[in-house]
């Protein structure tokens, strides 16, 4: 009896006039030519996008320094002068940059305005002196001027990312920070 159902049925056969084989490849054209420019407008939208970042982040790859003339003073860094790796490793640099601050700006008497006048410069500084006298012993005893990694509140000033005006209330740094940092600007210590 199954047989019988399933010799009745007939088969269907594929159209396969020129007309439908037209409109079948002009579809597929279609197709085609709809993934290709998504597949565009993708790219387009990725090339603005990457343009966008780079052109809004390119400052953030810049570092401001700042140039201070530092005494390497062998009393600070080396008091018994063996120039021994574990003394010079441990020694204060950070007095070393406080003491260069302060001696371009001896106005600052102050607690507030040392620390204040300290806070022009990265924190990574002294760091950045225990390598160069660890590379090189034979600075102890010697004054050079050594570019440092300025604040990042001195950066964003630099770069205009800060205002200058306005009530000092309002901004990261205050006068006298900004009048030190326009100092050493003025003197080509700031790059």
């Amino acid at each position: 009896m199954t047989d019988s159902i399933a010799l009745s049925v007939p088969i269907r056969r594929p159209d396969l006039s020129e007309a439908r084989l037209r409109r079948r490849y002009a579809a597929e054209r279609r197709f085609r030519l709809y993934g290709l420019a998504a597949i565009g407008l993708a790219v387009l939208m990725l090339g603005i996008l990457l343009v966008s970042i780079i052109s809004k982040g390119y400052g953030t790859f810049v570092q401001t320094q700042i140039g201070l003339d530092i005494k390497f003073d062998a009393a600070t860094i080396d008091p018994a002068g063996t120039h021994d790796p574990a003394t010079l490793a441990a020694a204060d640099y950070s007095k070393l940059v406080k003491d260069a601050l302060q001696a371009r700006f001896p106005e600052a008497t102050g607690r507030q305005d040392k620390r204040a006048l300290n806070e022009l410069v990265s924190s990574g500084a002294a760091l950045t002196l225990r390598a160069m006298v660890m590379a090189d012993p034979t600075l102890i005893g010697t004054t050079k001027t050594v570019w440092l990694t300025a604040d990042d509140n001195v950066d964003m000033l630099n770069k205009g990312n800060m205002a200058r005006g306005g009530a000092e209330a309002e901004r990261q740094l205050n006068d006298k920070q900004v009048g030190w940092f326009d100092a050493l600007a003025a003197d080509g210590r700031v790059k």
